[in-house]
């Protein structure tokens, strides 16, 4: 049986959260849903992964136990996570990347019935699908796995694929995407494909549930009571102000140089951001979206609120 669950938009703390706990699950499952802006490091992921330092009000950085490099995630990308028994063989873990490639791609071909995308699937040596094979690759969907043991013995995935829809692909140039320097990075929008992320995510059900062949049973959560509830504190002040974050310029819209604050990110900063993640602290100066947390960081000083709302 595979039970496939719509999610709409939560973080990744809490997907990571439903999808190590179906682990145990005697059934297969799909997971779909989008994060708010966000940057994965894989295990293979360093510093020189990111050509900047990430401010965190534009976007949360996050460690994530799969393979792979960093990539990002955001609204407007697709994100399908398959928690699934596979076999003990060596090459099992293979098969199942390019098993969930394969959907991707049949799924975006049926969104693209004039091929503008021209040649859709995997690109030797490259993970991943792409778009335009065999002239000029670029790259569409993301591809990051692990397995892991379930208590009863058995073989467990975790992760899966992600696929770019209507994503804000200027968060890309911040980082090297994957590892890969040398290949763009594209969305069905930007390339010229016209189809919005609900009906996109239903073709890839049906990709996915076609490709098993077995039963399946699908539960969407209600996405117009749930498309806000996760995002930052910053942008749900600003909606309560009155301004609209969705007819704004993305926050990672490059600010002029008389307006952009240098990032100080030395090793002072860095152990207290760690200490306050290790003691689940919350600070003011994280929630207040403070322009100047760097400075005070890079001090060893942070603020916290006591018995405040």
């Amino acid at each position: 049986m595979l039970r496939v669950r719509s999610l709409g938009r939560i973080t990744f703390a809490e997907a990571n959260d439903v999808q190590h706990a179906l682990v145990d699950a005697p059934d297969d499952y799909l997971l779909l849903f989008e994060h708010p802006p966000t940057y994965t490091r894989g295990v293979r992921a360093s510093d020189s992964s990111f050509r900047r330092a990430i401010d965190p009000r534009e976007a949360t950085v996050v460690d994530a136990d799969r393979g792979g490099d960093v990539t990002f995630h955001g609204p407007g990308q697709l994100v399908a996570w398959m928690i699934a028994t596979v076999d003990d063989d060596p090459s099992a873990g293979r098969l199942h990347v390019a098993a969930l490639e394969a959907a991707v791609a049949q799924a975006v071909r049926r969104a693209d019935p004039h091929s503008t995308l021209g040649r859709v699937g995997a690109l030797e040596g490259y993970p991943g699908v792409w778009a335009h094979v065999a002239t000029n690759p670029v790259k569409i969907a993301q591809v990051g796995v692990r397995t892991e043991r379930s208590r009863d013995g058995r073989r467990r995935t975790l992760h899966g694929i992600a696929l770019n829809v209507t994503v804000d692909l200027a968060y890309f140039n911040d980082i090297v995407p994957c590892g890969i320097a040398d290949r763009p990075v594209g969305s069905l929008a930007s390339l010229g494909v016209d189809v919005s992320l609900r009906d996109m995510e239903n073709l890839l059900v049906d990709e996915f549930v076609d490709q098993r062949g077995g039963p399946s049973s699908l539960v969407t959560v209600d996405h117009s009571e749930a498309s806000h509830s996760d995002e930052r504190p910053l942008i749900r002040r600003l909606r309560k102000a009155g301004v609209d974050p969705d007819v704004a310029l993305p926050m990672a819209t490059r600010k002029p140089e008389w307006l952009r604050l240098p990032a100080h990110m030395g090793e002072e900063y860095s152990k207290l951001r760690s200490l306050t993640a290790d003691l689940s602290l919350v600070t003011v100066c994280e929630e207040a979206g403070c322009p100047n947390i760097f400075e005070c960081w890079n001090d060893g000083t942070a603020t916290f609120m006591v018995n405040g709302e």
